[in-house]
């Protein structure tokens, strides 16, 4: 089927006031318009004089003519019968077949008004010729003139709901044709036709139409912009947003009605309606209907064109008041102080990038100020600010980025076919200075984060950089720079050149303020060091000196009632540094300077990890629970040797660590010395039950006693199982169904990266844990002959027993027993014959720089699958 642009039209010229006499609607396939879009523009128009409508259009003067735009197209021999015997042939040719393509371009097409009517007078002198075999020819070229004639007409208004397409999807016909026709508007067919239908409407018509919000603010439409505010400004403008329409569910549409007029004065105001916030389609109506109907609405605006020519990029800021309008030229725009760029494109993460946990320790450079003794410390990794989620001052860095020899795989590494190198953006007089990182897409506000020196950048995370970071930290989380930010850039993506045009006044350059902001950066750092997954954690803030020994349940009291005052602190602090920042531009009394508790971004602060809204008792829940998962998984990796009693920090994280590399790093050859020696063997086994001595249970038991105390065990054991919410401590490490709830959270924790390894028979009767940075090729081996096998014989022989005392008849209870048995010794030995034992005889090499992602599945189906692992999400 051809695709069909419909349009209604009058030529009795029209008040602006008035209700639409031009109705232009484009279908490129066929479809349906959507009439509800073409309501809104139409209501946008006409807030004014909305009980006009059915009377307008019920007089006999604007009853609507429909034209249909179709392809049409002549032959060479056609051509020499339509073109005139003194005219240029190739312009002539051009006309008459401009209508060649009309299925994809439509009335996007402009045809020249002279050159149609000389087509015109071509064909009345051609009438004779209708009878004869010329017949199809001529009717065809009366059609192409007569769709010419449609448009190449001017028309009082215009009103439109254009199709969406974004240049990288259009093919080459369409992009080559947007490129010559609509250079302004080449980015999306919808922009493209706000050109078009402004070129439709007479001057001082109107232009009403429905359409994405982004030619409002983004930098790839400021041509298109500054020619509408400077020819066409807006009358009126209904703001939509993003769900304007309950057919498109949440944020993939944000959308604008609006009526724009063609040679309107920029200094004459213009209403608009701001209803973003609306939730749905009926919210979002009803909020529009009070905006139209009263002029004091908190909601509705004034501005001009004059006020968006007042902003950078001349965005359609029309909430901004006078005095955020006069930041812009009162004071100097960040990029005149700092330098913002996008960040290292690797063109492949899974090859270039890791979570530094995955990868050994002595391999990371960490602290390198410069390249050169980046360069000569022959480390590989080196930390890499990758964006992350909302999180203010400090944090969001747990990815390092293969730079080795200053990053040679990464600048020499081709596409395909070998035309050049596949990364970008290595902005190498810039990697290891310090920086302020922000995440370059997301849907929330912006936060901006403190990165020292020694790391690199990546395209998800923005870098600017600067002699004064900290007061442009400070600036940039502040609720002034929040506005400015909406305004500049209001979609979904900060560039660097949005945030370069964030004005910064140095009256906030005072020692009041770095000293604010100074506290708000170590106070996030402390926050992020405080969990596993950084590489500056050292030990669990609320475990503190185990020597102390003592109640969990009162170290926990004291602790959580620390995090509060913590977080209440940070709190006062975002409040100042609001405030210092209004002050300096004078705007105190137009933003808001008290910050929610639950917008403070640190982790321990649980209004912000959980959610405002909730009781203590909840929080205290939810806190306990999360502490004592934490609190084990520390615990574990004492037992491996990755942490110690005796000393903060990482002890082994290298490839193929050992036991003696325990004892060196306390510089003694003898267990004796340290509180607690990690598992002989690097292998903790997960079952169901007691079978074996040196199990995870009773691993964890022994950590309890030797750091908090004998005579404390058994409250501060109760205070672990009640934390989790469990009855026994077994059944968050395995149940009899074979889950672990422990290791669904050391995936969830460690980002589906995990550091240790569950090996686990099919229904999980049967599982072992390992430490990857200890792993050797044996180590398989191991879990077969010392776990596996020796589970298997003890199972084996409480088999027997059941079997026995089931035939004495004395109870059922042991033939279910028997039963259960022997159904979990076939699950074992499927798993010993099928699948450990082939795993184990092939002696599998790992190199901890190939990451998790590569590594892990080389042991299926040994090991718990771990959904997503395999997907691209580095």
């Amino acid at each position: 089927m051809p695709s069909t642009f419909c349009t209604r039209f009058t030529r009795r010229r029209v008040a602006p006031s008035e209700i639409p006499s031009l109705i232009l609607a484009h279908n490129l396939h066929g479809t349906e318009i959507d009439p509800r879009a073409g309501a809104l523009a139409a209501f946008a128009l006409s807030m004014k004089a909305r009980a006009k409508d059915r009377r307008f259009f019920n007089r006999p003067e604007v009853q609507p003519k429909i034209c249909v735009i179709e392809p049409i197209s002549f032959t060479p021999d056609e051509i020499d019968l339509l073109v005139t015997k003194d005219g240029d042939r190739n312009a002539e040719e051009s006309l008459w077949n401009q209508f060649r393509d009309a299925d994809t371009f439509g009335s996007l097409i402009q045809p020249d008004p002279d050159a149609t009517v000389q087509a015109a007078l071509v064909l009345k002198g051609l009438n004779d010729l209708e009878a004869t075999l010329h017949y199809d020819t001529l009717n065809r070229a009366r059609l192409a003139v007569a769709q010419a004639e449609i448009l190449s007409t001017t028309y009082s208004v215009a009103v439109a709901n254009p199709p969406y397409m974004g240049s990288k999807n259009m093919d080459a016909r369409l992009a080559e044709f947007a490129q010559s026709e609509f250079k302004e508007a080449k980015s999306d067919l919808f922009a493209m036709f706000i050109q078009r239908c402004l070129t439709l409407t007479v001057p001082h018509g109107a232009t009403a139409m429905i359409t994405m919000q982004s030619w409002m603010f983004l930098s790839s439409y400021e041509e298109l912009r500054e020619k509408v505010v400077r020819l066409s400004p807006p009358v009126s403008m209904a703001h939509l947003g993003e769900r304007a329409f309950d057919s498109i569910g949440g944020a993939v549409v944000s959308t604008t009605a609006f009526v724009l007029e063609p040679g309107r004065s920029a200094v004459r105001g213009a209403d608009f309606i701001r209803v973003v916030e609306g939730e749905n389609e009926a919210a979002k109506r009803t909020a529009l209907l009070k905006g139209a109907q009263s002029a004091d609405c908190v909601w509705r605006y004034a501005a001009s064109s004059e006020d968006f020519a007042k902003v950078p990029g001349a965005p359609i800021a029309y909430w901004l008041s006078d005095g955020m309008r006069a930041t812009f030229s009162a004071f100097p725009a960040l990029s005149s102080r700092s330098r913002s760029a996008k960040g290292l494109v690797t063109a492949n993460n899974d090859a270039f990038v890791r979570y530094w946990w995955e990868v050994a320790s002595s391999r990371i450079g960490f602290g390198y100020s410069d390249r050169d003794s980046a360069r000569s410390s022959r480390k590989r990794w080196f930390p890499y600010a990758k964006g992350g989620e909302y999180r203010r001052w400090a944090g969001n860095i747990d990815s390092v980025v293969d730079w080795e020899s200053d990053g040679l795989r990464i600048q020499t590494t081709l596409t395909a076919d070998g035309s050049r190198v596949r990364a970008t953006n290595f902005n190498l007089d810039r990697i290891f200075r310090p920086g302020i990182a922000w995440t370059v897409v997301t849907s929330g506000p912006q936060t901006f984060r403190k990165v020292p020196s020694g790391s690199l950048f990546d395209a998800a995370a923005g870098l600017c950089q600067s002699q004064s970071d900290d007061v442009h930290l400070g600036v940039l989380n502040s609720s002034v720079a929040s506005e400015i930010l909406a305004t500049v850039s209001p979609t979904l993506n900060l560039h660097p050149g949005y945030l370069g045009s964030v004005p910064v006044s140095s009256a906030a350059d005072n020692d009041a303020f770095q000293e604010n902001v100074h506290a708000a950066v170590a106070t996030s750092q402390a926050d992020w060091d405080d969990y596993e997954t950084s590489w500056g954690f050292t030990r669990l803030s609320w475990f503190g000196d185990f020597a102390g020994r003592g109640s969990l349940w009162q170290r926990y009291f004291l602790w959580s009632k620390n995090q509060k005052s913590t977080a209440d602190e940070q709190q006062t602090r975002e409040t100042r540094n609001n405030r210092l920042v209004a002050e300096a531009y004078g705007l105190q009394d137009e933003v808001p300077i008290d910050v929610p508790l639950h917008r403070v971004s640190l982790t321990r602060n649980v209004e912000f990890r959980y959610g405002p809204g909730k009781s203590e008792a909840e929080y205290e829940t939810l806190e306990r629970a999360d502490l004592a998962a934490e609190l084990i998984t520390y615990a574990v990796g004492c037992m491996f040797g990755r942490y110690s009693l005796d000393e903060p920090g990482l002890i082994l994280a290298d490839q193929g660590a050992t036991l003696q590399d325990y004892l060196t790093k306390f510089s003694t050859s003898s267990s004796s010395d340290v509180t607690l020696m990690p598992d002989a063997d690097n292998v903790i086994p997960f079952v169901d039950d007691g079978w074996f001595e040196d199990d995870v249970v009773e691993g964890f038991r022994e950590f309890l006693k030797v750091a908090f105390g004998a005579d404390h065990f058994e409250e501060n054991l109760r205070f672990v199982e009640e934390s989790l919410g469990v009855k026994a401590l077994r059944d968050y490490f395995i149940t009899k169904s074979g889950k672990s709830k422990f290791y669904d959270d050391h995936v969830k924790r460690y980002k589906k990266r995990p550091i240790y390894w569950m090996f686990s028979s099919s229904k999980g009767s049967f599982n072992a844990l390992i430490y990857l940075h200890r792993y050797t090729p044996s180590t398989v081996s191991t879990v077969l002959n010392e776990y596996l096998r020796e589970y298997e014989n003890k199972l084996q022989k409480a088999f027997e027993r059941a079997e026995a005392a089931a035939a004495g008849g004395t109870s059922a209870k042991d033939q279910k027993e028997a039963d259960r048995l022997r159904k979990v010794l076939a699950e074992l030995r499927d798993y010993e014959h099928d699948v450990l034992y082939p795993l184990a005889t092939q002696q599998v090499e790992i190199d901890l720089d190939d990451g998790v992602k590569v590594n892990y599945p080389k042991f299926y189906p040994a090991v718990k699958k771990i959904v997503g692992l395999e997907s691209s999400d580095g």
